[in-house]
């Protein structure tokens, strides 16, 4: 069994924008869809370097978005500050709907195996 470990780091990043994935993902100040919006923010780490990540999950709900300026927590590894991650309430209902999915995949496929 191979355990691997990593150090993290917490901080707090600033909403700059929002991700809209047609064509690659890319930041937009304004998206004004019916759905969630996934934020695009801006940190400093611990070395003082600049850093402009988004967030991966998709966001269902309107009444859960993010807005410019808001202050978010977030996730990094040490040596991957780009990877950083959102430690947000408003990211639980699109990691539900991920994880619902794949169960429903695995269900569906063993019928069809067995």
């Amino acid at each position: 069994m191979f355990l691997y470990s990593q150090k993290g780091e917490v901080n707090t990043a600033t909403v700059i924008g929002f991700k809209v994935s047609s064509n690659g993902a890319r930041m937009v100040q304004n998206n004004k869809t019916l759905s969630g919006r996934s934020p695009y923010f801006a940190f400093r780490t611990s070395k003082n370097q600049s850093v402009k990540a988004y967030s991966n999950l998709p966001q269902l709900f309107m009444l859960s978005n993010y807005e410019i300026g808001e202050k978010i927590t977030i996730a990094y590894p040490i040596n991957h500050a780009q990877k950083a991650i959102v430690i947000s309430w408003k990211e639980i209902p699109g990691l539900l709907l991920l994880l619902g999915l794949g169960i429903l995949s695995l269900i569906i496929g063993k019928e069809y195996i067995f």
